[in-house]
């Protein structure tokens, strides 16, 4: 597997169309869709999706270099960042969705990232029956070595301009780029992370056991509501 044949492996239920879809058995991939047999999901620390989500929407040219990652994280926390993402809400709004919806279920199975790249095999492991694959653990070994985020910065200088993620995108700035669980907490500033403590983080200590520390204990306004345009001066998709 690899970027460029990705689609035709892991089907995206945006990209294709029923008819392409009904094949089976099958993995298919969307943000939200509870049709599905067995689903899981894979939740993210909200701080680090944030500065993922900026340095992607720079890499895709709604915002230019050096835009403010203060002011990216206001947008980031009401869900108002690009029209054709903004339409499965924000963290809070996807994640309960979820949990409210098939949480305590058979059919459900949760996975935190922090987990999956604490202990990789393990998670995979433990994933594999729920999702009827059978895969020796060194099967799973071997595929863990295959996406390591070397392989995968490797595979995306050599496939980018054929994958339809980073089609057309700029070049300088990776799609995978560190990979790593925490690294928002040497690059957002101490107002970001209030910002984002303060809309979400009961969720994610109460329902995730994902820790957003509060560090002081007022925060600047956050309206739970979109006010004006995603990003002044910039094209929007």
């Amino acid at each position: 597997m690899t970027f460029a044949n990705l689609h035709k492996i892991v089907l995206s239920i945006d990209e294709l169309p029923d008819r392409k879809l009904r094949c089976s058995p099958r993995i298919l991939k969307r943000h939200f869709d509870p049709r599905c047999p067995r689903i899981v999901y894979l939740v993210r620390n909200p701080r680090d999706i944030a500065l993922s989500w900026y340095f992607y929407i720079m890499k895709v040219g709604l915002i230019p270099d050096g835009y403010s990652l203060d002011e990216f994280v206001q947008h980031f926390v009401v869900g108002s960042i690009a029209p054709y993402a903004d339409g499965v809400g924000c963290w809070e709004d996807h994640v309960l969705s979820w949990i409210r919806l098939r949480s305590g279920t058979r059919s459900f199975r949760l996975v935190r990232d922090e987990d999956l790249l604490a202990q990789p095999l393990r998670e995979l492991v433990s994933l594999a029956p729920f999702l009827r694959i059978e895969m020796t653990e060194e099967q799973i070994e071997r595929a863990l070595e295959l996406s390591s985020a070397n392989n995968k910065r490797d595979l995306e200088r050599q496939q980018w301009r054929r994958w339809n993620v980073t089609k057309g995108t700029r070049a300088d700035i990776l799609f995978v780029r560190e990979a790593t669980h925490g690294g928002s907490r040497t690059r957002l500033s101490p107002l970001a992370i209030k910002i984002i403590e303060k809309a979400w983080g009961d969720d994610a200590r109460t329902r995730l056991r994902t820790r957003l520390p509060s560090r002081v204990t007022e925060y600047p306004t956050c309206e739970r509501e979109r006010s004006g345009p995603y990003f002044p001066g910039t094209a929007v998709p």
